[in-house]
């Protein structure tokens, strides 16, 4: 089977105003790296994404330059391809991830100040995380729901750690399954 961790590339570096946002990614990273070295042999494949702007009502309310913004449907078509190649680790669109290394390299005092003033995403413009995708509650849930359907036919688990406990997966690593249920930041699916 195979377990697919959203993260973010926000993930790689602080980001003004996303504190706890950029924290957690990067935690889902780390984790999601930890699984897929414990699970390795055990016939289930781990697969992390690090997507970087996508157009949904979460990024809509941004009052800043989105580079490489891509369109929900573009973004899981890439998404799918990436995990139909069986690929571990994944940035979608790659240019962000070339983005990133770039602030990566930038020492951190350079970083600090280049970022300090840099524009912040509003508070409070977002009330439901799904799948690692945060929507308004008026948003239309399709997309997340096109997602979640191509996942289970596909026997693919998708979860974002950072918005679950961990202990609510120890049960499917210590059983070592071939196939794993689909787990969201809302429940098991």
């Amino acid at each position: 089977g195979t377990l697919v961790g959203g993260a973010s590339v926000a993930g790689f570096r602080g980001l003004p105003g996303a504190a706890a946002y950029s924290s957690s990614k990067s935690g889902a990273i780390t984790w999601l790296e930890s699984l897929r070295t414990e699970l390795h042999g055990s016939g289930v494949r781990v697969v992390t994404l690090c997507p970087g702007y996508i157009d949904t009502p979460m990024t809509r309310v941004n009052r800043y330059r989105m580079p490489f913004l891509l369109p929900a449907d573009e973004a899981a078509r890439r998404f799918a391809r990436v995990i139909d190649r069986g690929q571990r680790f994944a940035v979608v669109p790659w240019q962000m991830w070339l983005a990133s290394l770039a602030l990566r390299a930038l020492p951190r005092p350079l970083y600090e100040r280049a970022f300090a003033r840099a524009p912040r995403k509003p508070r409070n413009s977002c009330s439901l995380v799904l799948y690692g995708l945060r929507f308004p509650s008026s948003a239309s849930m399709d997309i997340a729901a096109a997602i979640s359907a191509w996942l289970r036919k596909r026997s693919i688990s998708w979860m974002c750690s950072a918005d679950m406990a961990v202990s609510r997966l120890d049960p499917l690593i210590a059983a070592r399954p071939s196939r794993t249920s689909a787990v969201s930041a809302l429940g098991d699916t």
